[in-house]
């Protein structure tokens, strides 16, 4: 499969362009294939980011860049259409070209070393005439303080220059860097439940959430429901929060850890003939984040580190 064919898959399954079946089989293949997941989860992140007021702006400027230089050419027949998603680095790159164009058009007509006209006083001083032979020497003393007060030579006026218009730029290697997925955790996050034991159905924050940090800080909220066989004294239920360079899912590589309070409720359900219990999770914490790209983990800390049966549950939101 080409690289124009995957992202068209992967638009399409963004989207919810695909039937059942068609989903069931590109999902199965996000969760089989670490470097698919990264890609459909890095295309999430763009969508969310040209979303933003100011992006937004960026972007249209650059589709009409994209126009501009696309105008006079037409796709031959049967050929496909690249939509403005998957050739955005073929229009910074055109944005890119324009800037430097015009700051070498303005330099080599306005630059510093280029010399400045001089407006000259349309009104010169009238010269001194010339001392006849019959005019008195001047005396000493008037001849030293002519020589010590010469007369002033005006400035010349330079012309009012507009500088060159500021041209939006593209996000930094830095701010890239901040909203990189991270694989090991797309990888789990493509999986949903991760113990069959414990089915939770998470409705805050909503898959791929974008959250505003105020004065420094992020009101993070997680809440939900989760099912399970095990009692209330069986296990617990702590959030592991993680940013997007963390090496491994460990207690060690977190950035923060908190408890998550549970309220049972009992449910009477015909599985393996007996009773599983519910239970309602809610957390709601303020937090210092920097902008980029996190991770949460749900986790039972009552089960050891290495445990395939300790975390649970994986999530992601964005910062900004």
């Amino acid at each position: 499969m080409s690289k124009e064919e995957l992202y068209d898959h992967i638009e399409r399954y963004l989207a919810d362009a695909m039937d059942s079946s068609e989903r069931s089989t590109f999902e199965a293949r996000i969760a089989a294939e670490p470097t698919l997941a990264s890609e459909v989860a890095l295309h999430k992140r763009m969508q969310a980011e040209l979303g933003d007021p100011v992006k937004r702006d960026l972007r249209e400027k650059l589709e009409k860049l994209s126009i501009a230089y696309t105008a006079d050419e037409k796709p031959e027949e049967g050929a496909k259409v690249v939509t403005m998603a998957r050739s955005w680095k073929r229009v910074l790159s055109i944005a890119a070209a324009v800037l430097i164009g015009g700051l070498l058009i303005w330099l080599l007509t306005q630059g510093p070393d280029k010399p400045q006209e001089i407006v000259q006083d349309p009104d010169p001083p009238k010269q001194e005439e010339e001392i006849q032979p019959q005019t008195p020497p001047i005396a000493p003393q008037e001849e030293r303080i002519a020589q010590e007060d010469p007369p002033k030579e005006q400035d010349p006026v330079t012309p009012n220059v507009k500088p060159p218009q500021e041209t939006p730029q593209a996000p930094d290697n830095n701010q890239l860097a901040l909203l990189e997925p991270n694989p090991v955790f797309e990888a789990s996050i493509g999986k949903g439940n991760l113990n069959p034991r414990f089915e939770f159905t998470v409705e805050s924050p909503d898959p791929n959430a974008t959250l505003t940090a105020s004065t420094g800080n992020v009101d993070l909220a997680v809440n939900g429901m989760v099912e399970t066989p095990f009692k209330a004294e069986e296990f617990s239920v702590s959030l592991l929060l993680f940013d997007n360079q963390a090496a491994a899912m460990t207690d060690a590589t977190a950035i923060q850890q908190f408890a998550v309070s549970l309220e049972k409720e009992t449910v009477e359900q015909d599985i393996a003939f007996m009773d599983w219990n519910r239970f309602f999770f809610d957390l709601n914490t303020s937090v210092k984040l920097s902008p980029g790209l996190y991770y949460y983990s749900l986790i039972n800390p009552k089960l050891a580190q290495g445990s395939a049966e300790r975390t649970l549950r994986v999530g992601s939101f964005i910062v900004k």
